[in-house]
């Protein structure tokens, strides 16, 4: 189970340093019995994005971040021991599985280095040491990765944060993959309070070869207004019971289902086919 971000609201407790309301916040999702449901039955990964951050659309200015992180990695890590309790911004990786049926997950932080907003071509999401793990991270064995990112990265909004808005950014890390020839990548995102499917239309200025981002967020959260998206595959899904999954088949040449399920409703929302062989480098 993936947790991409605003996992919980804390930017109100958190505004003025009230580091105690966001400990009560993480206490009160603790408590939930879905959510310890959730807890007892699968392994959790989670980042975070900015309203549990601590402040709306905040980056690397925020002056409370390190009280933030600490309260993270108490909810979600090891606390004080947590290697990520010494690193700028609490991003992971995981390798699933074994040889030819691994799947590796890789959390990406884009609030703890994010530049302000601007006009300046070098301002950076990650920073330079979370591009340097990145880089050592997909040169590790894995057959399928799966990009995890709290705001979207193929999609490009005016009203809402993305990648998008740093387009230098952006580039930079479908080059990386490229360089790399790294396969099977697939992009999940969050922040938005809808679900959707987007994929780059053109894999050449991407990862070379079809770029998909599975939004599927919040499980509790509804847009008011439904936004378009020039890049979505099928229908939008807005309803505040939902989530998403990457289901894989293995065989000779895995099958990744990318899903959206309609909870509300009981149904499955989307379900795109790809094979492993189409996620290739050109």
């Amino acid at each position: 189970m993936v947790w991409l971000g605003d996992n919980v609201y804390a930017d109100r407790m958190a505004v003025l340093g009230d580091i105690q309301g966001m400990r009560g916040l993480y206490r009160q999702l603790g408590e939930n019995e879905r959510f310890r449901a959730i807890a007892r039955d699968a392994e959790v990964m989670a980042t975070w994005d900015d309203h549990d951050y601590g402040r709306n659309d905040a980056g690397a200015e925020w002056v409370f971040k390190d009280a933030a992180r600490r309260e993270f990695l108490d909810f979600w890590g090891d606390g004080a021991a947590d290697a990520r309790a010494h690193q700028p911004g609490v991003y992971s990786s995981q390798t699933y599985g074994f040889g030819h049926q691994s799947v590796q997950i890789i959390l990406l932080d884009n609030r703890y280095n994010r530049d302000p907003y601007g006009d300046e071509s070098d301002r950076t999401i990650l920073g330079a040491e979370q591009w340097l793990w990145l880089r050592e991270r997909l040169q590790e064995p894995a057959t399928i990765r799966i990009i995890g990112s709290g705001i979207q990265v193929v999609n490009d909004y005016s009203q809402w944060e993305s990648w998008g808005d740093m387009p230098a950014e952006r580039e930079r890390l479908y080059e990386l993959i490229r360089e790399l020839d790294v396969p099977g990548v697939i992009l999940v995102s969050g922040d938005m309070h809808h679900a959707e499917l987007s994929r780059h239309p053109n894999d050449a200025a991407a990862f070379g070869y079809p770029t998909y981002d599975l939004t599927a967020s919040g499980l509790d959260q509804q847009e008011a207004e439904e936004l378009p998206n020039p890049s979505r595959i099928g229908p939008i899904l807005n309803t505040d019971r939902k989530f998403g999954s990457v289901v894989i088949e293995w065989d000779e040449d895995p099958v990744i289902r990318l899903q959206l399920h309609d909870a509300a409703a009981g149904a499955l929302h989307l379900d795109h086919v790809v094979r492993l062989s189409q996620l290739q480098p050109a």
